[in-house]
């Protein structure tokens, strides 16, 4: 069914009437006059809130300036108590003392943040500065022409805001008179940067001013404005400033035209309103004990554009309203569509759940059956060793066997002929050798069957020693091969029969790979202890391994032995086993011939947090 034809029913079902012109016209009439209403009474709310917004935040911008001109004003006092400085305005020729001065200045420039401190005599040269050294150091400069300076030496504290002689960068100027029994010796002056002010200032929604005490722009939201008067100034302004170069450089054009005379507050604020449009506000605030003014131009349009987006907003919802009736029947034939996709999503859902708990359930079976042919691998590979032992084994219970049979001869005899002392030392015989026969069927029953529960504590040098005898049996001869074990003691997470039928492996490996050695060239199996893991090496002298059989070593039934003497599989399970056991199997070139077989596996005690085995656990055997 089309969205159109379900809209059509939806609309039958709900009965709805259609608007004829009539009703439409008779709306929007209705909407207009709404909308008229209230862009009337938002534009005067919002102008009041606006005006109110100003003026608070010009309350905080004049206090704001307030605070940052008066933050320095005790720093000259304090700096000049200082006797450094006293001492090099008056042994002003000596080197030492105007280096001592130069660096006390730069430490409180850097503690007070303000942008220089320097030294004036009473002539009004400079001798010390926190920029000494710098290119556009004050020292060697004069400065008698300044007002600060004048102010100073005259009354003990000046201030000014100028354009900065030397540096070009304009900043506020505080200075002190240094004194010394009563007598003044210079000035020590403050210059303050508020840059950041004026920025502060650009960040505002409205154009804000500050004016000093003639009237001149000296801080600005518009960069443009600044160093313009307010006014035309008058000759003598002129003058004045031209002699002491507060804006050296600047043409201080009028922001407005007319009478060279200075105008009276309400006049400038008429003036600025008409030079700045009537649709702005104008708020003004004083800076205490400065002489400073803070302006700024609250715009109103803006007032003017909320309140036609407010207007515009209200005749939107009234002719929303009457688009509602045909929305609200789209929305019920629609209702019906979402149910029926709801129901088909569920039953997708359902469907897609139930195959995966089928593949949950398949991942499942085929881990255990994973693990299954693991143990099966494992176990084949010890059955295998078994099975090539068999001959040596059988050759090696013999030998004891027919030394039973003899000595049990000759104790009858012995018996017989009232020698009782000899008969019993044959018995005793007998019992140690059944002693040895048992010893070698219990460790292959041992090595043979399934060991089950988790990694405990093993005794290294045990493992290895019980790997030497399965060896030595095996091979029915003596097995030249060195063991170290450092320390002693050294204990090892692993389960003992898995550990030994990887060392069997290795060292059986080891042996086939130098069938005949020269003397000092025998296997060597090491184990060390480094850290939280126990190092295994197994290192042979034989040819070695190439890059070829290093890349598939641990491949099933990959091997270098000739054909007929091997299956592939003893490397492949014991790195299985290794990694069963949480542990790293891996093969390495020898320094200068042959191959190291290296096992890392846990330290028993040290990882004991991680694998759950007390340090003192023994070896199951």
């Amino acid at each position: 069914m089309s969205s159109s034809n379900r809209v059509a029913r939806g609309l039958e079902r709900l009965g709805h009437p259609s608007f004829g012109v009539r009703q439409w016209l008779l709306w929007l009439v209705l909407s207009v006059l709404l909308a008229a209403w209230v862009y009337g009474q938002v534009r005067g709310w919002q102008s009041a809130k606006e005006i109110a917004a100003g003026s608070g935040r010009l309350e905080v911008l004049a206090a704001a300036l307030h605070t940052e001109l008066s933050r320095h004003e005790a720093l000259p006092g304090v700096l000049g108590m200082d006797p450094r400085l006293a001492a090099a305005l008056t042994q002003a020729g000596v080197a030492q003392h105007l280096e001592r001065a130069n660096q006390y200045l730069r430490h409180v420039q850097a503690q007070s943040g303000a942008e220089a401190v320097y030294l004036i005599d009473r002539t009004g040269l400079t001798i010390a500065s926190s920029n000494a050294g710098d290119p556009d150091s004050f020292v060697g400069e004069n400065y008698a022409f300044r007002p600060y300076v004048i102010d100073a030496l005259k009354t003990g504290f000046g201030r000014f805001y100028a354009i900065g002689a030397t540096t070009s960068r304009p900043g506020y100027f505080l200075a002190s008179a240094v004194r010394q029994d009563g007598a003044v010796l210079g000035v020590v002056a403050v210059k303050v940067a508020l840059t950041a002010f004026e920025a502060s200032l650009a960040a505002g929604p409205w154009p804000t001013l500050v004016l000093e005490d003639n009237g001149v722009v000296i801080l600005s939201s518009d960069r443009a404005l600044r160093y313009r008067s307010l006014t035309p100034l008058s000759d003598e302004q002129r003058a004045a400033i031209k002699n002491t170069r507060q804006f050296d450089g600047e043409g201080l054009q009028p922001l407005l035209a007319g009478t060279a005379a200075p105008l009276q507050v309400a006049a400038q604020e008429r003036e600025i309103e008409r030079l700045i449009g009537a649709d702005h506000e104008l708020v003004s605030r004083n800076i205490a004990d400065k002489g400073w003014r803070v302006v700024a131009f609250v715009n109103t349009p803006t007032a003017q554009t909320f309140a036609a987006v407010s207007a515009a907003f209200v005749l939107s919802v009234g002719m929303g309203c009457a688009l509602l009736l045909h929305a609200v029947a789209l929305r019920r034939a629609r209702q019906h569509d979402l149910r029926e996709r709801e129901h088909e999503i569920r039953r997708r859902i359902e469907d897609g759940t139930r195959q995966l708990r089928e593949q949950i359930e398949e991942q499942a079976r085929n881990a255990v059956m994973l693990r299954r042919t693991t143990d099966s691998a494992v176990q084949a590979g010890k059955l295998a060793v078994l099975g090539q032992m068999a001959a040596a084994i059988s050759h090696e219970l013999n030998q004891p066997l027919t030394a039973m049979h003899n000595f049990a001869e000759t104790a009858l005899v012995f018996l017989g002929s009232g020698q009782d002392a000899a008969a019993a030392g044959n018995l005793r015989r007998i019992v140690s050798l059944c002693d040895r026969m048992g010893q070698i069927v219990g460790h292959l029953r041992s090595y043979a069957r399934k060991q089950p529960g988790p990694p405990s504590a093993v005794d290294v040098r045990s493992t290895i020693d019980a790997a030497l005898q399965l060896l030595r049996a095996a091979q029915n001869r003596a097995v030249p091969i060195s063991v170290s074990v450092e320390p002693p003691q050294l204990m090892v997470v692993a389960r003992p029969v898995r550990l030994e039928q990887v060392l069997l492996n290795l060292l059986r490996n080891a042996l086939d790979a130098q069938p005949t050695q020269p003397a000092g060239a025998a296997p060597v199996v090491s184990a060390r202890g480094v850290g939280d893991k126990v190092v295994i090496e197994v290192r042979d002298h034989g040819p070695g391994l190439s890059d070829e059989a290093m890349a598939h070593l641990f491949e099933p039934f990959f091997t270098t032995k000739p054909s007929g003497e091997g299956l592939g599989l003893g490397l492949a399970v014991s790195k299985m086993i290794v990694r069963e056991l949480g542990g790293e199997l891996s093969a390495h070139k020898g320094e200068e011939r042959g191959a190291v077989f290296r096992v890392e596996l846990q330290r028993a005690g040290a990882g004991r947090a991680r694998s759950g085995v007390p340090e003192t656990a023994e070896a199951q055997r």
